[in-house]
């Protein structure tokens, strides 16, 4: 009975021997296989490409996304009169004259107000103003209406006596000078100029 038992083990082994070495053949076929299927296909052969850079931000519906800058109003600063506004001679640029010898005797420009899409909070913007301030000659200030709207207002203002000097008269225009409208820019809200001497 002990004979028959040990011979019994040995088949078992024997049997257990081979199953292995047929597992170990089979995984060796198909790793055959694979390394043929690759040899004959280029797309085998590449490796996944990695993304380059950082990592992808989402965007789109439910991904993020920079807000747009949200717009502003605009004050822009316009000549009243046509030609060279650095000339300083009368009726160009900003210098206009009222009588018919002489130099300039008004400042003459344009303040427009571009709303850029924006709605004008409850009560207006609030009381803003346009100032001219002379050179030796004080300064004068002019109302603006609560701008609502898209549109251009002209403003004249005379020129004091006084202010003419060697050089000229020096002025500067400044609107909203206390920045009661919030703007996008306020580099486009002043000028500093001269209106020629009278010859001689």
């Amino acid at each position: 009975m002990y004979q028959t038992s040990k011979v019994a083990l040995s088949a078992f082994a024997a049997v257990a021997l081979l199953a292995t070495a047929s597992v170990d053949d089979a995984v060796g076929q198909t790793r055959q296989k694979q390394i043929e299927m690759k040899r004959m296909d280029p797309q085998l052969q590449k490796k996944p490409a990695r993304p380059s850079g950082g990592p992808v931000k989402p965007s789109g519906p439910g991904g993020l996304k920079a807000k747009d800058p949200v717009a502003l109003p605009d004050f822009i600063l316009h000549a009243g009169l046509p030609g060279n506004v650095n000339s300083g001679l009368p009726n160009s640029g900003f210098c206009k004259r009222k009588g018919a010898f002489g130099p300039a005797d008004t400042i003459a420009f344009k303040v427009q107000f571009a709303t850029q899409g924006t709605t004008a909070p409850a009560g207006g913007w609030g009381a803003s103003s346009v100032r001219v301030k002379f050179t030796g000659g004080g300064s004068t200030s002019v109302p603006l209406v609560s701008p609502m709207w898209d549109g251009t207002m002209p403003v004249e203002v005379d020129i004091p006596a006084g202010c003419y000097g060697a050089g000229g008269c020096q002025f500067t225009i400044v609107i909203d000078p206390t920045n009661v409208v919030p703007e996008t820019s306020n580099a486009n809200n002043s000028t500093t100029k001269i209106c020629a001497a009278p010859a001689g």
